[in-house]
């Protein structure tokens, strides 16, 4: 037998796309995982098995076909894979559910410029997005649907959008520009501060590398600019009095914070 091995090609995030060779017959566990920019694999009529997690975590893979010769699989080798529902094509005898991909219903689209949309939400944008255009009919972004978008520069968060949730923008370490549409009921970005601020509690969510904190904010959210490699400085104003957990982890490029008097709340591992 002839196999891929095991985490073979683990966390190869710059990999684009592999040419599985035909003589292949097993693909091991986590041989794909975090191949976040992966946007295509065939896997030949040869391979019988894949194994656990072997293309776990694969943001960028938008479409599949799995061989009539699969006969065993793993646990969860599609998780966190995201596949609209006629590009998850199963041609084994085994269970679309025992994949663990996640598939979209009926009605779900995906953008050429990498968002993935089902139900007014934006599920995901693939990881080789630089530059994405949320329509208006979006209502809701939703848990990490641009978490380690590496590429990604500008995001505009329209009007409609009144709902984002957490981690949203986690990990996009090339965002330098993130604007709220005039006229949003529940965000806002003022100041043209480039990023997402609460507007009701004047909470910053969600910075980039060039945020400016404006004099209103109150408090810094956590995970606000978690990954965050581009950011390389950050003026705190004095009107702010908590910064959350994880608000500056992981930004590795930023040589130094002021923190003002006015700060009593500080999350674990913020910095």
């Amino acid at each position: 037998m002839i196999g891929i091995g095991e985490s073979a090609f683990y966390d190869c995030a710059n990999v684009t796309s592999v040419v599985i060779p035909n003589t292949v017959t097993y693909i091991d566990n986590e041989a794909f995982s975090f191949c976040l920019n992966m946007a295509s694999v065939n896997i030949p009529n040869a391979v019988t098995r894949i194994g656990d997690e072997a293309f776990f975590y694969c943001k960028g893979l938008s479409s599949i076909v799995i061989p009539i010769s699969v006969t065993e699989i793993g646990n969860d080798p599609f998780s966190l894979c995201y596949f609209i529902s006629e590009n998850f094509v199963n041609n084994s005898s085994i269970s679309d559910d025992d994949f663990r991909a996640e598939i979209l219903g009926e009605g779900a689209v995906e953008q050429s410029d990498g968002l993935v949309i089902s139900d007014n939400e934006v599920v995901l944008c693939r990881p080789w997005a630089t530059s994405v255009t949320i329509p208006s009919s979006v209502t809701s972004i939703a848990t990490s649907a641009f978490e380690d978008c590496r590429s990604l520069t500008s995001v505009t968060i329209p009007k409609s959008v009144t709902s984002i949730g957490s981690y949203a923008f986690n990990g996009c370490s090339s965002l330098a520009s993130m604007k709220v549409e005039s006229g949003n009921p529940v965000y806002d970005s003022r100041n043209n501060c480039n990023a997402i601020i609460e507007t009701a509690t004047n909470t910053l969510l969600y910075g980039c590398m060039n945020t400016f904190v404006p004099s209103s904010v109150t408090s810094i959210s956590e995970y606000a600019f978690w990954g965050h490699t581009g950011l390389t400085t950050i003026t705190i104003p004095n009107s702010v009095t908590s910064i959350g957990h994880h608000a500056f982890y992981n930004c590795s490029s930023l040589s130094s914070v002021n923190i003002p008097e006015g700060v009593t709340e500080i999350g674990i591992s913020t910095f």
